[in-house]
């Protein structure tokens, strides 16, 4: 098998595990913007992709959580530095 075959079966396995998860799942950069979100993030926020990508996370949670996400999300990017 290829090299280009082996990358296009991992992203198509790998999309079918995150869209599929009934866990809620996110891809965020480091300032915490959504770059992705899975149909049980969706379901849960009742918007559609569009109106979820681009946007801070921050905006789906209850103002008093916020402080503690920002904690979280930048020790995450510390550790996989």
């Amino acid at each position: 098998m290829n090299i280009d075959m082996q990358l296009v079966e991992n992203e198509q396995r790998f999309r079918s595990l995150f869209e599929n998860n009934p866990d809620l799942v996110l891809f965020q950069n480091q300032t915490g913007v959504i770059l992705d979100a899975n149909q049980a993030f969706l379901e849960v926020v009742h918007r559609p992709k569009e109106a979820v990508l681009h946007r801070p996370f921050s905006d789906f949670l209850p103002p008093d959580k916020a402080p503690l996400f920002a904690e979280k999300l930048a020790e995450a990017f510390r550790v996989i530095r």
